[in-house]
């Protein structure tokens, strides 16, 4: 016995996209073969999510002006408590953009001590050494997305050299914002 499948109408649509196929009933009456072709199209969306990943307090361990980061010793570096994460459609270009921080002198980044306001400079580096900042001074990071889940770590320098104040403690600080654009 073999089973048999009476069709009178078929519709097929997508409504999302705006296609509908119809095939006339009487295409099926006998041995009749029937083709036709159906357009199906859509549109990709360019799309990001974006996170701070690991430590978005970065401290760092202790600058030391006349022993250790002195002009002739080394600067303190910390590049791997921080990282932005970030998941965007593929083959998207992805500006990540970082802002000079409440302290800033134009371009260049200071960490001010919160009792007397005395400074220290200090840098954000890309993964490959540039400086990094925003698209407005060419210093932005561009990225193209692979279409999962990315980090791009962030590379912060005190450089050797400096001779900072020790008034009350020493707490030095900055506050910084971070904006992707796509």
């Amino acid at each position: 016995m073999t089973n048999k499948i009476s069709l009178r109408y078929f519709w097929l649509s997508f409504a999302s996209i705006g296609t509908v196929l119809s095939l006339d009933p009487c295409a099926f009456a006998g041995n009749t073969e029937v083709k036709g072709n159906m357009s199906i199209t859509t549109s990709v969306i360019a799309n990001c999510k974006a996170s701070i990943v690991g430590n978005i307090n970065v401290n760092f361990t202790g600058y030391d002006g006349v022993g250790a980061n002195t002009s002739t010793g080394s600067d303190l570096i910390n590049s791997s408590s921080a990282s932005i994460g970030f998941t965007c459609s593929k083959d998207l270009s992805v500006s990540i953009e970082l802002g000079y921080g409440n302290n800033a002198n134009d371009t260049q980044r200071y960490l001010a001590n919160t009792f007397n306001g005395d400074k220290i400079l200090y840098n954000i580096k890309t993964p490959n050494g540039a400086d990094w900042g925003d698209v407005a001074h060419n210093s932005a990071l561009t990225v193209v997305s692979n279409g999962t889940n990315q980090a791009t770590n962030i590379t912060i320098i005190i450089p050797k050299g400096q001779n900072p104040s020790f008034a009350n403690g020493s707490a030095y600080s900055d506050t910084i914002s971070a904006s992707m654009s796509y």
